[in-house]
């Protein structure tokens, strides 16, 4: 005979697993539970009756994890799927976002070149236009000369 605390040793469980076995199988496992002095013993044939319970609990509960197990496969499955499209769509924006930046970056650089073209002309125009303008005074000064000779 085994006290409840050896067996839940023995099978590997608790205490109050052992008790709860024991009401739960009350009426099998009653001529196998020996009372003496408030400590519950149990004899052999009633160890083996709450071990294939448990066994068979046990066997429930492996089922019941695979279960749990292969849902959550297709759980992480299912939400690889939606990463991976999230992806390619982020992926496509990048791509999209890269290019329409590229292609302003092409525009800035026309623009610039179109600028110091710009820029070189009113340069040279203003060279032109301080040539006139020197050639200008230049005569000025030559009417004021010839003026004031001949006065």
């Amino acid at each position: 005979m085994y006290r409840v605390i050896e067996v839940a040793r023995m099978l590997g469980v608790s205490k109050v697993t052992i008790y709860k076995k024991m009401r739960y199988l009350k009426d099998e496992i009653k001529p196998y539970v020996v009372k003496e002095k408030n400590i519950t013993h149990i004899k052999s044939e009633g160890v083996e009756l709450i071990k294939n319970t448990l066994q068979v609990q046990d066997f429930d509960a492996e089922n019941k994890d695979s279960l749990k197990v292969v849902d959550l496969e297709k759980q992480v499955n299912a939400l690889r799927v939606e990463l991976d499209s999230k992806n390619d769509i982020v992926d496509k924006l990048k791509k999209q976002r890269a290019d329409e930046l590229n292609d302003k970056v092409e525009h800035l650089r026309q623009v610039f070149v179109e600028k110091k073209i710009i820029e070189r002309k009113l340069n040279q125009q203003l060279m032109m236009n301080k040539s006139i303008t020197d050639e200008l005074k230049q005569q000025i000064a030559l009417f004021n000369e010839i003026n004031r000779l001949s006065f």
